[in-house]
């Protein structure tokens, strides 16, 4: 890395942060060139701008003795997520899965809210069974049982359609099980809400 002016400095390196390794792409080689300067015009660097002070430790792994298991599948938040604020909160729809269950027909849809974006409430909505028990927060995704109709909601997006009827001015689109083609995720889905909680889905 040629360090010709202070704006190319890595602004990853911050005094008294510390920074973690993974490759060598921060750090420099040594070039062991002099302070003089027709050695510096020649190779174009400053040498007082090269990163100083640094001392590199490699850290020992540890290992843990005991197993990591996650015991709240509907607080594990996937990669398919929406986030709108409104009325004063912050409302999120997230896709989630217990990865005991095989196959993303049993993604599920969860909602929870927050004032600020840092402290969430994950309401007891009481609308779809799971495990015995409707004291969850999913909106989305089992279909009306656990078993037989499982719709799925695979890649779940929420959004605010300003111009639709009250009824449904809340719009979801996912990808889910189909009875035919190469893959089991073939088939686009739709429903729509009037609050973002309770769901209708598009025939």
């Amino acid at each position: 890395m040629s360090v010709k002016d202070i704006s190319t400095v890595p602004q990853h390196f911050i005094r008294g942060r510390k920074n973690v390794f993974l490759d060598w792409q921060f750090i420099e080689p040594g070039y062991g060139i002099p302070f003089w300067k027709f050695y510096q015009d020649r190779h174009g660097l400053l040498p007082w701008l090269s990163p100083f002070g640094i001392e590199l430790k490699i850290m020992r792994p540890e290992i843990a003795t005991e197993p990591f298991v996650y015991n709240d599948p509907l607080g594990f938040i996937g990669a398919y997520s929406t986030l709108l604020y409104e009325d004063g909160l912050y409302h999120l729809w997230y896709a989630t899965y217990d990865f005991n269950e095989k196959g993303q027909e049993f993604d599920k849809l969860c909602y929870m809210h927050s004032e600020d974006g840092k402290h969430w409430h994950r309401p007891n909505l009481g609308l779809i069974p799971y495990k015995g028990s409707s004291d969850n927060n999913i909106v989305y995704g089992l279909g009306s049982k656990e078993t037989g109709d499982r719709l799925g909601a695979h890649g779940a997006t929420v959004f605010i359609d300003p111009y639709a009827p009250p009824q449904e001015r809340y719009k979801l689109a996912h990808l889910g099980p189909s009875e035919e083609g190469f893959t089991l995720q073939n088939w686009l889905y739709g429903a729509t809400s009037p609050d973002g909680i309770h769901w209708n889905t598009l025939p």
